[in-house]
């Protein structure tokens, strides 16, 4: 190897890290630098299977191998295969043709090879979507097992769909003594790299998994060469259905939403992607009749005005609930596991209350235009509907800023 460039492909553990059942993560003080002890010394109590980590045989398996059973040196300098199914849905579903469509760039695959199913779901760790990740079909996992690797990577926290039961491709690849590497972040960065893995457990005995360091080291160094174009997934707005029916809290066990919130996920996400459509559809309209028609629409104009402001505002509540607006993270990063929960919950509440505000003023203008019987200029529109959404969506952007407050204080409990 020319160079030992390493890349850390693993989550950071943190008491809010997606934990796949109760309890959560949690960090514990034992000792501090003080008067009293001249050392500092940590606790911390999760699941064999959080963050990233590695699944033995034993995981759905009866009587097979637990993890500090590991053969070390085939997970050690492991080498690598990417292949890129960079997701745009929700959900998204990875075949065999989808398999043998990315195994042509390869002369051959080494056996005892680590193949990573890049899906990009690792953008979405400590996030909603990121439990909504793609999956394998048993029919692809069949054609990877021919290939004879030491394990299997992906970005999400399965590789099975976890909507259905059984979990049939943690069975296939485990009983074949393919281990499954979850959870993996950075991935992206091994596009058209060669390189090797190292994924070494910690020597838990009769345990069924292990969080790891995963590591990858290029055989060229970091940021040589020309990438492929990074695909970043966008599966949590294009699959509405999914995101709609499908959301998973992180942290703690993964339960279904609750109907009221699927409702208003819905409602966010049907309006927005409507009103993104057909502002799309009239622009298009309106770009025909001006320049191939000479002769432009007036409404079209004033129409895609709206429809702007419908899809942001609606949008902004769909941030809230992601996680995904701006922010000044100072606060939160000098702040410890336990203040970061007030930290984050203070900005829920300064968040509500500037939606109560908006509510509040958005429906005065609607009432006051109303009895006003205001028109658009344009198409003649009574115009408080135009005004609707201002208190429509700020209205959903605080009920999203409710019940993250109560999501996070839920989660550290």
């Amino acid at each position: 190897m020319a160079t030992r460039n390493i890349i850390d492909l693993s989550q950071p553990i943190t008491p809010a890290s997606p934990a796949p059942c109760d309890p959560p993560v949690e960090f514990r003080t034992v000792a501090s630098h003080g008067p009293d002890s001249l050392y500092q010394m940590m606790w911390f109590g999760m699941t064999d299977h959080t963050g990233t980590h590695i699944d033995a045989p034993l995981h759905f398996v009866p009587g097979g191998k637990p993890i500090d059973e590991a053969d070390l040196s085939a997970l050690y300098s492991m080498p690598g295969v990417f292949l890129d199914f960079t997701a745009v849905s929700c959900f998204h579903k990875i075949d065999a043709g989808d398999v043998e469509r990315e195994l042509k760039q390869y002369g051959s695959i080494p056996e005892d090879a680590f193949i990573m199913l890049h899906t990009g779901t690792g953008w979405y760790s400590n996030t909603r979507e990121y439990f909504n990740s793609p999956f394998i079909t048993p029919a692809a996992a069949e054609r990877i097992i021919r290939l004879r690797p030491v394990a299997v990577g992906v970005n999400g926290p399965t590789v099975d769909d976890r909507r259905g039961e059984g979990r049939p491709i943690h069975r296939a690849f485990l009983s074949h003594g393919v281990h499954i590497i979850e959870g993996i972040v950075r991935s992206e960065l091994l596009a058209g790299k060669r390189f090797h893995c190292t994924a070494l457990p910690l020597k838990l005995a009769r345990f069924t998994g292990s969080p790891i360091r995963f590591v990858a080291v290029l055989e060229e160094p970091a940021g040589s060469g020309t990438l492929p174009p990074l695909r970043m997934p966008i599966h949590g707005i294009l699959n509405k259905k999914a995101l709609m029916t499908e959301g998973i809290p992180t942290g703690g066990s993964m339960k279904p939403d609750s109907p009221f919130r699927k409702a208003i996920n819905a409602i966010e996400v049907w309006v927005s992607v409507f009103a993104m459509l057909l502002l799309i559809l009239v622009v298009s309209i309106q770009v025909f009749c001006r320049y191939v028609l000479q002769d432009s629409l007036a409404w079209t104009e004033e129409l895609a005005r709206y429809l702007v402001i419908w899809s942001v505002l609606f949008g902004c509540s769909f941030a809230m609930r992601t996680d995904s607006h701006l922010e000044l993270s100072i606060l939160s990063n000098f702040s410890g596991p336990r203040m970061k929960k007030y930290v984050k919950c203070f900005s829920c509440i300064v968040c509500l209350a500037f939606s109560i505000i908006m509510v509040y003023a958005g429906m005065e203008s609607v009432i006051n235009i109303h009895w006003s019987e205001q028109l658009t200029p344009a198409m003649q529109l009574p115009a408080w509907i135009i005004w609707m959404a201002m208190p429509a969506g700020f209205g959903l952007m605080g009920i999203q800023a409710i019940l993250r407050c109560v999501d996070e204080i839920a989660k550290n409990i």
